[in-house]
């Protein structure tokens, strides 16, 4: 799976061991790489900025605690103004192949993506309007949450006012069956590692 995927990508246990990398996260140009894979022979991702990787623990220490099974986190980007947004999500132990198993220390275990943002707008609207029934406006919500903007920040970009945006947002929380703010992020991420792009690979 992990190379099929058009992003960096590291399988992780809960003490960031990796278990698996694909050559976008081996091969990435120094000068742009947000992280490391560090140590032998037990391998370790650390990201570069500590206060990220503080807090790439924490979520993945909360995930634990919560059931959340998506989470995502903005990461700097100093090669370009494109942030970078670095998907996690959990995963059973089980889905990892055999000959990892033993390396895996904690279950479960975590699939980290790390994605421009610039990428995180490239999905099919025709294909959430017939699959959801949703409208430009509402996917314009669903987006703007998942990329971690706020309701102001929508209502501001999209010049309508806060309330406005609010309703469209909650019309499409309806539309997918979510209830929290937190649950449309998870679902947008699960949309743009999965769904084709068309944008450039990130292999920061």
């Amino acid at each position: 799976m992990l190379a099929a995927l058009r992003s960096a990508a590291v399988v992780v246990d809960g003490e960031l061991r990796v278990l698996a990398s694909n050559s976008l996260a081996r091969s990435a140009p120094d000068k742009r790489r947000t992280f490391d894979i560090i140590g032998e022979p037990e391998a370790r991702l650390r990201l570069r900025d500590s206060s990220q990787h503080a807090r790439l623990k924490h979520i993945v220490e909360s995930m634990v605690t919560t059931g959340e099974t998506f989470d995502l986190m903005s990461i700097p980007s100093s090669s370009s103004e494109n942030r970078i947004i670095l998907h996690v999500l959990r995963i059973p132990r089980e889905d990892i192949e055999q000959s990892n198993f033993q390396k895996a220390l904690s279950d479960p275990c975590y699939l980290l993506v790390w994605r421009l943002g610039s990428a995180l707008r490239r999905i099919s609207t025709k294909a959430l309007k017939r699959e959801f029934g949703l409208t430009q406006a509402e996917i314009t919500a669903v987006e703007a949450i998942g990329r971690g903007m706020t309701l102001d920040d929508l209502a501001e970009t999209r010049d309508v006012s806060a309330n406005t945006a609010r309703n469209q947002l909650q019309s499409a929380m309806y539309k997918l069956g979510l209830k929290r703010q937190a649950e449309v992020a998870a679902f947008y991420a699960e949309l743009t590692i999965f769904w084709p792009l068309v944008d450039a690979p990130c292999s920061e």
